[in-house]
């Protein structure tokens, strides 16, 4: 049996984020599962259907969106995830490893965050005015150990790295993967 990974996104999928589309698609010892919080108006075509919190991109899909990120609540979306039977969870952009890591708990899988551009460029000040930034200031603590962000993988729950590949050998005994 192949192992799965979730690959996260908070919006699924801009036309812009090919790259997201590439990697998974270049994945050999995993299959993709795609999941996120809406899909986009414009969105890259997926090859699977996807997990999605809200099915709508209209304001109620928005304001859903919004209460999650308080309020990390969805049974219905939790359950799809859980049904996916995932082995790690792939999320994209700062924002989406913050939405990410209240599933990852759930889930008890390690969580794997890649940022990509403006996420690292972005300041604290600009990230407080956004509403998705505002959660991420908060979920970050959980996450932060000292080391530039971008380096960081941050084990939730599980400490079986064996998915991960040939990183699994330099955990810390914090569970943090340099």
């Amino acid at each position: 049996m192949q192992h799965r990974v979730l690959i996260f996104r908070n919006e699924l999928l801009w036309a812009s984020e090919t790259f997201i589309l590439a990697q998974a698609g270049a994945l050999k010892s995993f299959v993709p599962v795609y999941a996120g919080l809406l899909p986009v108006e414009l969105s890259l075509q997926l090859p699977s259907k996807p997990l999605l919190l809200s099915s709508s991109s209209a304001r109620l899909g928005h304001i859903r969106r919004k209460v999650y990120w308080q309020y990390p609540i969805a049974p219905i979306f939790h359950s799809r995830l859980r049904s996916a039977q995932v082995q790690l969870i792939h999320a994209h952009f700062a924002f989406g490893g913050a939405t990410a890591l209240p599933v990852a708990k759930l889930l008890n899988v390690p969580l794997v965050v890649t940022l990509h551009g403006y996420d690292v460029t972005i300041g604290d000040d600009a990230m407080e005015r956004l509403p998705e930034g505002r959660t991420f200031q908060r979920r970050r603590k959980k996450l932060d150990i000292g080391a530039h962000p971008s380096i960081v993988v941050r084990c939730i729950g599980s400490t079986d790295l064996s998915v991960v590949g040939p990183f699994s050998n330099v955990l810390s005994p914090q569970g943090h993967l340099l």
